[in-house]
């Protein structure tokens, strides 16, 4: 898989050895992507670089985590230091110029989808957490046809959750008075 950085340098070659208007997009398309991470061309070939305190918001505990998970990644380690602001949703990191981009760049890409995800997956949780307790309404034991806005997919999706759930028990907490005894 080719990354973030890997194309920027194929931009780089391309913007040196282009012709025409190729070449001049890619310049144009790399000192964009330059300006953006605060890098130089230089930056971009060289192999040893200063890491300096680089800053990622997020707005979750999944996006926390995935930012965390992307920074073990693309330093090929689980063993980085991170800086959690007090009271605001910050993560800091010790990154090159090249690492930052690298994080960006695929923290940006995975945000989103990880959201729809999550999404989708809590609410399969629910419906298989209604199926379990037996809370929702039957109107044709018979009828085994998924509601119209769910596919058969969908509906084997939430059954397979359904089966891992145990009912949540219910005693009884009311006692009709004056029943005969």
């Amino acid at each position: 898989m080719s990354t973030p950085i890997d194309r920027m340098k194929k931009i780089l070659a391309l913007a040196r050895r282009g012709v025409g208007g190729e070449k001049e997009t890619a310049q144009a398309m790399l000192e964009k992507l330059l300006a953006k991470y605060g890098m130089t061309v230089t930056d971009l070939e060289s192999e040893s670089q200063p890491a300096t305190l680089r800053e990622f918001k997020y707005s979750t505990e999944f996006e926390r985590r995935l930012l965390s998970q992307i920074v073990a990644c693309v330093l090929g380690t689980r063993s980085f230091a991170a800086w959690r602001l007090r009271g605001k949703k910050i993560l800091k990191f010790e990154l090159t110029a090249l690492q930052y981009a690298e994080v960006d760049v695929r923290y940006n890409a995975y945000r989103s989808p990880l959201r729809k995800e999550l999404d989708k997956a809590t609410s399969r949780v629910y419906s298989a957490f209604v199926q379990a307790n037996d809370l929702g309404v039957s109107t044709d034991e018979n009828d085994d046809t998924p509601p119209p806005d769910m596919d058969w997919d969908e509906l084997e999706a939430i059954m397979a959750l359904t089966r891992t759930m145990r009912p949540t028990p219910i005693h009884r907490q009311i006692v009709q008075e004056g029943a005969a005894a």
